[in-house]
Parts: structure tokens; sequence; C-alpha cells
């Protein structure tokens, strides 16, 4: 199988997906596929795939290596902060810096048992100041807020 680009009449080549076989000596062309609608980023991608179709593993090594990474987590903290809501704890705390770190204390602790410096550690690994609208801070902005 191979794809052979082609004229067309338009302003756009035609691309076809063949196969070749001989027949009583002779060569005959068969259409699979009319690939013209596709990109030619998918020609592409088709075409290395046909010439590493024996051979999946040299194709996984032609590709860019991907690396992934974990982004902050926002499931759990974003539950915690709409009960909050629903349940008038953050009108309660009110909109201050102080109320915002207040409630990342309350959200903190329904998430993680912990200390006010895990609670500052959940904080990093969390959406926490995206979702509740803090600013960055530490476990001394946390104490202050006992004072």
């Amino acid at each position: 199988m191979f794809i052979e680009k082609t004229n067309s009449l338009g302003n756009r080549p035609c691309y076809l997906l063949r196969e070749n076989s001989r027949e009583g000596g002779k060569i005959k062309h068969r259409t699979i596929a009319n690939l013209s609608a596709c990109s030619e980023e998918d020609i592409a991608a088709i075409r290395l795939a046909l010439k590493h179709k024996k051979d999946l593993a040299a194709l996984i090594n032609a590709a860019p290596s991907v690396a992934l990474q974990q982004g902050l987590s926002v499931g759990a903290v974003w539950l915690v902060y709409d009960m909050a809501k629903q349940l008038g704890i953050t009108d309660a705390l009110g909109n201050s810096k102080q109320g915002k770190r207040a409630l990342w204390q309350v959200i903190a602790r329904v998430i993680d048992q912990g200390s006010r410096l895990s609670a500052v550690r959940l904080a990093g690994s969390h959406a926490a100041c995206d979702i509740v609208g803090l600013e960055a801070f530490n476990e001394d902005d946390l104490w202050r807020i006992l004072t």
C-alpha cells in the first residue's frame, strides 16, 4: 500500500491510498480510499505508519519523546469549597484575605487531617489558590488567623 499524489482540477492535489498487484504479467492499480479530504499532517502520519507497518517499535522510536507531569489536583478542593458555599461557611468567614485563609484551613482539614504546615503543603499540590482565591501563603500566615 502507498499514497499516490495526483493532479486534480481544483487547487488541491488528490491523494489516493492505493495498492499494486500483478495479474498476468501486468501491474494493476487498485484504489482503496480517496484521502483528499485529509490534511497534510494526516497524510504525513499515514505515510509514516505505512512506512513502518512491519516494525512498530521503529514507529514508536520515530515519535518525539513525550513528557508527562502531574498537575494540581482540583476535585477535592472544588467539592469541599462548593459544600462550604452551600452551607454558608464562605459567607460567614467573609471575602477578606484572612477569611479566605481560614476557609482554606477548613477545607484542608476536611481533605487531610494535619497541622497548619501540612495545610500549606497541601495547598502546593492542590489548586487551592485558584479555587478559593488565595495569594501565596505560609504556615505563619495561618497561625496569625488564630490571634
